[in-house]
């Protein structure tokens, strides 16, 4: 598990109370919305290097301090103090600020030292008393973060798609002795006429273990058992036979209700051999493994071997058993023991069911005198004799046989050496061997440790889909039934178990809308944008936002083959964090190298002008998620001179004066003719446009022009020409000097060749003449002109 964040404590630590916490953070909080989608242009990401930190940085300009409002939690500075109270006894507190020099201080009651702390680490348990929101966005910002939330949400909602289902569990074992199937068995398995969901039956010595019976299997006894049975148990209800299965005497079967029939799958059944050469089936295990619903359970028939000294002989069957019982799954290439040896994904072993139920003749004894027990029998005395059964005694010792295993309380007579037809013992006579009573017949149980006794929080299997399952199990009833026919009673368990009923559908459901939730969540704003009209030399700029509504990191990348060459993005890719904003620049950046230029459909001739629509559609991949699309609509206006060289100019666009090109020429005169005012900059771009276009014939309408306009365009050709208007050093010297006086511009621009001073000197005039040596239109001029002084490579790979 990834670990988020370096203050640890304990578990307890739910119980932290916490002072003021939510007002000191309440502000941040709601600075999360902007207030208005005109300030969201001032938005920007931090650097991909700083991104990497999930933190997010905004843009700041003279007109407002915009914050997008995200709490980040690594700013957020961590130092614990330890004070002495009233009683003497340590206190530690942890005192905590952000970057904004917000401060709250909240005490823990159970922090084992303030070492466990490091200063100015945020703790994930911290961040979940702050803002359980802003707690989930930082633990989605990594893949296993995501994953570990993932198996969070389907823990929390598993009430919406799981179900608790009581089942009663009978569970019974009887060593027949090789007898017929002819007892009445209702006193054993119909004894209580309970409505018993399963029924886990073992039988031992189901044909006489003499001669050939003791090495093969007479499957014919075990089908007249598995009849007798089934005939008592159709008494009681309706059950169906999911499982039977003989090894020589050993007989296990399991009976459900049949309403429970569909709740069956993978029922997995085995047997192993510890009698004969620690092969022979007259002793060993036939262990079923299934899952009821979504509960996993291993009924275990067992028979061990025999005598009062073979103590040690029984622990290692029983070790043998557990080692060596591996169930397959059916299609599995391995056999058992293979399974043994070349161990994979599709076996399983008998503890790893979340219900072990062991039963049968185990053959433990009890290591006292035959005289000592049979007194303890007549007195009801069972504590003193469970004080030397060897089964007991084995599961107390730590490394013993049944480790982890348990019983039910004894409250009943030793099941063995019974009289076969009455009450009573059977200690041989004096020239046999005694038979000292004993508890032989035993059932013992194990719950799966994750479950630890009680409803569990974890899976049943290591697989995510099966998280937020519930098992209980405990032990309703443990005795011996008075049955004749051999020298063995039946013992029987009952069990209440509380499983867990799985809704497909509902889960499904659930599953979906997680998953919807970890998917990216890119919106645009807005989705078409309209840019100013292009053209040489000016750059309009439109910014949309890209906002992340989503719990999860988003990256993204504008598709670069469907950027035309007249636009740029910026920037082109990155991430955004969750529930966070930034924005994207689009920029007209047009070139002469422009496929614009090329294209015929766009072709203007002479002083002619000629605005054509652009629209672009840009396609912003994003991973994990469908594309976005934003549409871009401009216009185009292609001026031939916009671009040109003076030398050029001159040439395609000869005038009346020399050495000045006609389109100067004319915005020269026509901006002479207006009245001299102040030079205003922000000179709305369709009346600039509308000059482009109409230059031909805008003649003497003045009176419909503003000065600014004017100007501007002036400007836009001067920015715009190749090769440049002010050269060399009289580009630094015209920059520093007084532009509002004539004398010192001109004897600077005398410096100039030719036609570059005879141009120069006009424009200045004009422009001097216009605004009234207005300083703000002198900047304005030295600016283009000295900028005209990069060459036209400023314009093949734009501003």
């Amino acid at each position: 598990m990834e670990e988020f964040g370096s203050v640890q404590w304990e578990d307890s630590v739910e119980s932290v109370r916490l002072q003021n916490a939510a007002e000191a953070l309440g502000n941040l909080k709601d600075k999360r919305r902007l207030a208005g989608m005109e300030r969201c242009s001032n938005i920007s990401m931090q650097s991909s290097k700083e991104s990497s930190k999930h933190s997010v940085a905004t843009e700041k300009d003279d007109s407002e301090d915009l914050s997008v409002g995200k709490v980040d939690f690594r700013s957020l500075r961590v130092v614990p103090t330890t004070l002495e109270t009233e009683n003497g006894r340590p206190s530690h507190f942890l005192s905590i600020s952000d970057d904004n020099s917000q401060r709250f201080t909240f005490e823990s009651r159970n922090l084992s030292s303030p070492g466990d702390l490091q200063p100015n680490s945020p703790g994930r348990d911290l961040r979940s008393f702050i803002d359980k929101d802003q707690k989930d966005i930082e633990l989605l910002a990594t893949a296993q973060g995501r994953r570990f939330w993932a198996q969070q949400q389907i823990l929390d909602r598993r009430p919406e798609y799981v179900t608790p289902v009581s089942l009663k569990i009978f569970s019974g074992t009887w060593n027949v002795g090789g007898s017929e199937p002819e007892a009445d068995l209702s006193n054993w398995l119909a004894a209580d006429n309970c409505d018993y969901d399963v029924f886990a039956i073992g039988i031992e010595e189901v044909q006489p273990l003499v001669g050939m019976g003791a090495m093969t299997t007479d499957s014919s006894r075990g089908r007249d058992w598995t009849a007798h049975i089934e005939k008592t148990l159709r008494t009681v209800g309706d059950y169906v036979c999911v499982c039977a299965r003989q090894m020589v005497g050993i007989l296990l079967l399991v009976f459900v209700r049949a309403k429970h029939e569909n709740a069956i799958k993978g029922v997995m059944t085995t047997e192993v051999g510890t009698g004969f050469m620690y092969k022979g089936g007259n002793k060993g295990a036939i262990a079923s493994r299934m899952q009821i619903y979504e509960s996993t359970f291993c009924f275990v028939a067992c028979h061990l071997a025999a005598h009062q000294e073979n103590v040690s002989r029984r622990n290692q069957d029983f070790s043998e058993v557990l080692r060596r019982i591996v169930f397959t799954e059916e299609k599995s290439q391995y056999s058992n023991l293979s399974a043994l040896l070349f161990a994979n994904e599709n076996t399983i072993s008998i503890p790893d069911q979340d219900l072990v139920v062991w039963l049968g003749d185990l053959n433990y004894r009890i290591d006292l005198p035959l005289e000592d027990v049979l007194r303890s029998v007549e007195e009801e005395d069972w504590e003193s004799l469970l004080k030397h059964d060897q089964l007991k005694q084995a599961l107390k010792n730590a490394h013993g046989a049944f480790l982890n295993f348990n019983e039910g309380e004894i409250s009943f007579p030793p099941t063995y050496k019974c009289n076969k037809r009455k009450v009573g013992y059977d200690v041989g006579t004096e020239s046999q061997t005694p038979r000292t009573p004993a508890w032989t017949d035993r059932i013992l149980w194990k719950i799966h440790e994750k479950h630890d006794g009680k409803t569990s929080t974890e899976s049943t299997t290591d697989r995510p889909e099966n998280f937020g399952l519930q098992f209980l199990a405990q032990l309703d009833s443990y005795r011996r039934h008075e049955v004749f026919g051999s020298d063995h009673r039946p013992v029987s368990a009952v069990f209440n178990v509380t499983a867990s009923r799985l809704d497909q559908d509902k889960r499904a459901n659930v599953f979906s809308e997680i998953h919807r939730k970890l998917l990216p969540k890119l919106d645009l704003t807005p989705h078409r944008i309209n840019l100013e009209m292009v053209q040489l030399g000016y750059h309009p700029v439109e910014n949309i936002v890209l906002s992340n509504e989503g719990v999860v990191p988003v990256e993204f990348e504008v598709d670069p083959a469907e950027v035309p060459d007249w636009l740029t993005v910026e920037p082109l890719q990155g991430t955004l964090p969750a529930a966070s904003v930034m924005k994207l620049a689009i920029k007209a950046n047009l070139t002469r190298n422009s496929e614009l230029f090329k294209d015929r459909e766009y072709s203007v001739n002479g002083l002619s002008s000629q605005a054509f629509p652009l629209t672009s559609r840009l396609k912003i991949n994003v991973r994990n998620a469908f594309p976005r699309t934003l549409e871009v609509e401009s216009a185009f206006l292609n001026c031939n001179f916009l671009g040109s060289s003076l030398e050029t100019m001159i040439e395609q666009y000869p005038s009346e004066e020399e050495h000045i090109p006609e389109p100067l020429l004319v915005l020269c005169k026509l901006l002479s003719r207006m009245y001299p005012s102040k030079f205003d900059a922000s000179t709305p771009r369709e009346e600039i446009s509308s000059i482009f276009i109409n230059l031909p014939t805008l003649g003497e309408s003045v009176d419909i022009l503003s000065a600014s306009a004017l100007g501007t365009c002036l400007l836009e050709v001067i920015r715009s020409m190749d090769g440049g208007l002010i050269l060399g050093d009289a580009a630094a010297e015209i920059q520093s000097c007084d532009v509002t006086n004539p004398a010192t511009v001109n004897k600077i621009i005398e410096y100039l060749p030719e036609p570059n001073r005879t141009v120069a000197r006009k424009v200045f005039a004009t422009f001097n003449s216009a605004f009234e040596g207005d300083m703000t239109a002198g900047e304005a001029l030295v600016s283009a002109a000295a900028r005209s002084t990069r060459s036209t490579e400023s314009f093949r790979e734009g501003e």
